[in-house]
């Protein structure tokens, strides 16, 4: 089995080099969840990562999202789980089909589940030239460029079946 890395350790900004539904393991050192979605655990006091999660909600015509707020129990858990900061963070954490994403690779995984019109940008964004330095630097500058707020966001009341934590 797959041992956690310790914070200290440098996570890649892709997808993680854990084996599938790693999350599952004897320790459970993840709550329950509903696994059927893709699982978006976000930054919620960030302007950018929470507009960018009400955005996909929108565009979520299928149903195929569901998300979790980094600052929540369950999303510090996740965090925790695969070694990423859960106090500061450095990226956006998605679980598809049990394995997890991060950085734009993770954004690339979530945009492929919305409809087809946004599956080939999904997609093409794999493949972008520079995407981690590009992702890195948003990463690091979100506030100072977008702002953050001082709770987490309060999703519209149409959207909100679809914030589990």
């Amino acid at each position: 089995m797959t041992s956690t890395p310790s914070s200290e350790e440098r996570i890649p900004l892709s997808k993680l080099n854990f084996p599938k539904f790693h999350y599952r393991s004897n320790e459970r050192l993840v709550g329950k969840f509903p696994e059927d979605r893709l699982l978006f655990v976000y930054d919620g006091v960030c302007v950018l990562c929470s507009g960018g999660a009400k955005m996909v909600a929108k565009r979520d015509k299928f149903d195929r999202v569901r998300f979790v707020s980094g600052q929540s129990e369950l999303g510090k858990e996740f965090f925790k789980h695969y070694g990423l900061p859960s106090t500061e963070f450095t990226a956006q954490l998605v679980i598809a089909d049990g394995e997890a994403f991060t950085g734009f690779d993770g954004f690339a995984e979530t945009i492929r589940r919305l409809p087809i019109s946004w599956l080939h940008l999904g997609r093409l964004l794999r493949y972008l030239p520079f995407k981690e330095k590009i992702y890195s630097w948003l990463a690091r500058n979100r506030y100072r460029v977008f702002g953050r707020r001082s709770n987490c966001m309060i999703p519209p009341v149409e959207l909100k079946k679809r914030f589990i934590a």
